[in-house]
């Protein structure tokens, strides 16, 4: 009997300790996070430059938030077809292309927005920008989604908003 407690504290001392481990890892500092810095200040931005971008920012942003609640009903209702007996491949097939339709669609946006936020800077401001990210150059000039892997994450996870060149 003695035994059996004894194996049962160290179980519980062992799991205890694997869960805080992990959830250190969840909350805690992310080794390759940049910090957030005020944009305004290291780009210069004048106060009519970063209204206009603010306000790009937030309807860019409704836009966006459209779309992904779109494409989450989507695929909500592929899943669901997908587990419904009897379901015609072809129905399965169309609820893909339109999810792969609005994805084209959410890119097309977020080219669109940087342009815009572009056509807004100064050269001197865009040339900023890539220093402002700590000094790393930009990884993939069209984004995290573009790229010769051709794949979610192609990108390396970072983003230029300006489209900087590396």
């Amino acid at each position: 009997m003695k035994s059996k407690v004894v194996i049962l504290v160290l179980t519980l001392v062992f799991a205890f300790g694997a869960v805080q481990t992990a959830a250190a890892g969840w909350g805690g500092k992310q080794m390759n996070a940049v910090p957030p810095v005020n944009m305004a200040d290291e780009l210069g931005l004048t106060a009519e430059q970063a209204a206009k971008i603010r306000g790009l920012q937030e309807s860019h942003q409704k836009e966006m938030n459209a779309l992904q609640d779109n494409i989450r009903e989507l695929r909500l209702q592929s899943w669901q077809l997908s587990f419904t007996p009897g379901t015609d491949q072809k129905l399965l097939e169309a609820k893909s292309l339109e999810v792969r339709k609005l994805h084209e669609k959410k890119m097309e946006l977020m080219q669109k927005h940087r342009e815009e936020v572009r056509a807004i800077l100064t050269d001197e401001q865009q040339a900023r920008w890539s220093e402002v990210r700590n000094g790393r150059p930009c990884p993939n000039p069209d984004g995290p989604m573009r790229g010769p892997k051709g794949a979610r994450g192609a990108g390396g996870g970072m983003f230029c908003p300006f489209g900087q060149t590396p």
